[in-house]
Formats: C-alpha cells, sequence, structure tokens
C-alpha cells in the first residue's frame, strides 16, 4: 500500500497480534448480587448505554437513572464498544485486557451474559448485529501489521472466520443473508465484493469496480443494490449504484479525494462528504445530500467542513457534524479531524438540515468531544449502520463531552421547542437502544 495512505488509518492499528483462541460460548453469572436480578432492567426503562469515565458500562434513561451493568474496570481491564441488538434485547461489549479482548452478550432480561469470543493478544475493533439478530459480526486484529480479520458469531456455537484484510469494513444485506464488503482501502489495492456467511466455507465475489478512495459501503433498503466508490475514466472517485445479482451499474455523484456517504433510513436520500483533502490526509468537505429517486442534487452547502453526519431514524433531519482545532481559522488552515484526534481536542459544530424544507439550524457550538466520540465520527460511515445517537423518536441527540463552560460527559440535545440540553450521566460514548 502506498506509504501516503498510512496516516489516515495508523491511528486504529497500533497493536500487533497473535494467534485467536474461539471460545465455546458458556454463560456467566449476571453481575447484580444474588437476589437482586437486575431490578428488571428493561430497554424500556434504561434506553441509553453509556461507556462511563470508570470504564464500566452503564444503562440509562434520559434522566439519569443508571445503573451498572459492568464493574470490576481497572487500569488493566475496561469495558467498551456497546452495540444494541436490533431488537433492543441485547447489548454486545467488549472487556478489553491485556491478555486479549472478550467479546460478550448481554441478555437485559436476565442479567445472563454470555462470552462468545476470547482472543489472546487480539483486540475488537468493531462489532455489530445482523438484521434478523443472531450473529454478531466483528473485526479483529490479525496477527501480522496491517491485518484485520471479519468474524461472525452466533451464541452456543464457536466464532468463524469470514475474510482477512486492512483496512476492512462492511455492511449487511436488510435480510442478513450477504454481506458487502471493502477491503484494502483505495488504488490500487481496494476491492468491494460480497460475501454470503451462510455458505459452508464463505467466499468473497467481487464487484469488478475499479478502486476507489472511500470507506464503508453500504446497501440499499431493497436487498439488492449497493452503493460503492471507484474511479472513473478521470481517476476521481464516482460514488456508483450497483446491482449486486446482475453487476450493473449507474454513477450517483463524481467528486474529489476520499469519499464518504450514508443512506437515510427510507433509502430516499443519500448524504455525501466531498473531501477536500487528499486521500490519507483527513476526511473533511462540503457536504451534499442526493435524491436516490431521480439522481438530482436536492441540497449542498460549500461552506461547511463537515467530518460526519447521522440520519434520524425517520430520515427527516439531518445531523452534520463539522470540527475545527484550536487555531486553525487563524492560521487559515482546513480543520483535520485525524490531527484533532492524535492531539485529544477538537470543536465541533453539529447543524441539523430538515430535509421538509431544506433549511438548515446550528444545534450546537463550540462543543469539545471525548476521544471516544471523535473516532465514533471519523468512521462515521462504518457506525452509522450499527449505532445511534439520535432517540428512536428522533427528537433528541446524545453527544459525549464538554459544552462550552459546562461539565463533561454525557449530553442530551432535545432538538425542537427551546432546544433543552440536559446532562445525564458522566461518561466518554453513548448509545440509544433501537
Amino acid at each position: 500500500m502506498p506509504r501516503f495512505v498510512f496516516p489516515w488509518f495508523a491511528f486504529l492499528l497500533l497493536i500487533s497480534c497473535v494467534a485467536l483462541t474461539p471460545f465455546d460460548g458458556a454463560l456467566f453469572s449476571p453481575l447484580p448480587e444474588k437476589g437482586a436480578h437486575h431490578d428488571a432492567i428493561r430497554a424500556v426503562e434504561r434506553q441509553i448505554v453509556i461507556v462511563g469515565t470508570d470504564g464500566n458500562l452503564y444503562l440509562s434513561n434520559s434522566q439519569g437513572n443508571a445503573r451498572n451493568i459492568t464493574k470490576g474496570s481497572n487500569v488493566q481491564r475496561t469495558f467498551k464498544h456497546p452495540s444494541w441488538s436490533p431488537d433492543g434485547t441485547r447489548l454486545a461489549y467488549v472487556e478489553r485486557r491485556a491478555e486479549g479482548d472478550r467479546l460478550l452478550i448481554y441478555h437485559l432480561s436476565s442479567g445472563i451474559r454470555t462470552e462468545v469470543f476470547q482472543g489472546e493478544g487480539q483486540q475488537v475493533i468493531h462489532h455489530y448485529w445482523s438484521p434478523d439478530n443472531r450473529h454478531l459480526s466483528f473485526l479483529a486484529e490479525g496477527d501480522r501489521p496491517f491485518s484485520q480479520i471479519l468474524w461472525w458469531v452466533e451464541e452456543g456455537r464457536p466464532p468463524e472466520i469470514l475474510a482477512t484484510g486492512w483496512p476492512f469494513f462492511w455492511d449487511f444485506s436488510p435480510d442478513g443473508a450477504q454481506l458487502v464488503t471493502h477491503r484494502f482501502g483505495g488504488p490500487p489495492w481496494g476491492q468491494v465484493a460480497l460475501l454470503d456467511p451462510h455458505q459452508p466455507e464463505p467466499k468473497l465475489h467481487s464487484l469488478g469496480l475499479s478502486p476507489g478512495w472511500f470507506q464503508a459501503p453500504a446497501y440499499q433498503v431493497d436487498g439488492r443494490s449497493i452503493v460503492a466508490g471507484s474511479l472513473d475514466h478521470d481517476g476521481r472517485t464516482a460514488i456508483r449504484k450497483v446491482d449486486s445479482r446482475t453487476g450493473a451499474r449507474e454513477t450517483l455523484y463524481a467528486g474529489y479525494g476520499q469519499m464518504a456517504f450514508g443512506l437515510s433510513p427510507s433509502g430516499h436520500y443519500l448524504a455525501i462528504i466531498d473531501n477536500r483533502h487528499l486521500p490519507g490526509e483527513s476526511l473533511s468537505g462540503p457536504l451534499g445530500v442526493l435524491d436516490m429517486y431521480d439522481n438530482t442534487l436536492v441540497y449542498k452547502n460549500t461552506e461547511v467542513n463537515a467530518i460526519a453526519f447521522f440520519w434520524s431514524p425517520a430520515g427527516d433531519q439531518l445531523a452534520i457534524f463539522s470540527a475545527t482545532l484550536p487555531g486553525d481559522f487563524q492560521q487559515g488552515r482546513l480543520p483535520a479531524p485525524r490531527l484533532a484526534l492524535q492531539r485529544q481536542t477538537a470543536y465541533l459544530t453539529v447543524t441539523l438540515l430538515d430535509m421538509d424544507n431544506l433549511s438548515v439550524r446550528t444545534l450546537v457550538d463550540h462543543f469539545v468531544p471525548t476521544p471516544e466520540f471523535l473516532r465514533v465520527l471519523i468512521l462515521f460511515d462504518q457506525y452509522q449502520h450499527s449505532d445511534s445517537i439520535w432517540s428512536p423518536a428522533g427528537d433528541a441527540l446524545l453527544l459525549a463531552g464538554q459544552p462550552g463552560g459546562r461539565a463533561p460527559g454525557i449530553w442530551k440535545y432535545e432538538i425542537d421547542g427551546g432546544r433543552l440540553v440536559s446532562f445525564i450521566l458522566e461518561g466518554v460514548l453513548a448509545f440509544w437502544a433501537p
């Protein structure tokens, strides 16, 4: 891979790994003491999962009525990366240890937890559930530098290796029957391929796209169309819609540098960040929204330097994140999210785009995110498949960090009326249940 690509991914791949040891799926006792049996922790009561500042995980409602679901965090053992099952009944999370990560599933109704993976010297990078709630897919560091392994697992069964590569991004088809994968980055090695994880020996089937500068692909809601990036004849990164059965393709948009995109939940709109930087540097730039029904650009903002966005559950609002570093404007430099991550400081501005009338308003300015939240934003196009900072009703956002002059933690921003802001809990990252 060309040397100039490494900086963009270097912060993700810091630990080389050794052999994996799959676990047999034994059950572990729930954390609450005997007799407590959880006080009926239910998703309807505590619908937010929070990574606390103490390294433990908490379930909370929006008023901050929280209860821990892990304990015993210390300098050698922390809990990270929670992800909800699509039906909201289970939580997967990572127990990070010096000897290797454990991936566990927590059942909200019973408090029982299941260990589904234990890696000797391995780190679980990202994980999320199949749409049918049965399987958990996860990415772990491989046994060589610049190597990652995509696994999937069902409770009670050993995990299976699906594919390897670095970097690695993927998305499930709506029925969970297939995956679309993007491996090895941009030119000349990048590959977009389909994979059926249900086969005895899953194999990747290339879609034949020329490698383009982008990260995460996406399935359309019809389960047949795929959105991915490839180079056009002019050497630009083009976003294309590809028929997974016939291979027929249609160019939706062509821009410059590394692209990022995300479909609205109904598949009606495609939001796009048209990067202003060279591939491998950072990802920020103008934002546009494409109508997928007639392939027209219905909105474009060339003034914003967006680093991420998240669609509301109904697809009627788009939360747009832009970032600046201290001194950037004074020195005339464009924001560089990768550098912000390394320095662990950045200022976020969150604006809301209303798709009904295409109006834009600022929700919050000068917000300092936690490093954990900033990592999610930098890889938002992968995280958007699995985690939501939007409330299920689409009336509030969860932000992790510090508003100007206020305490650090998890904050709830209501988007209607007076845009009320409320502090929920001390924490570094939070996601809403489906």
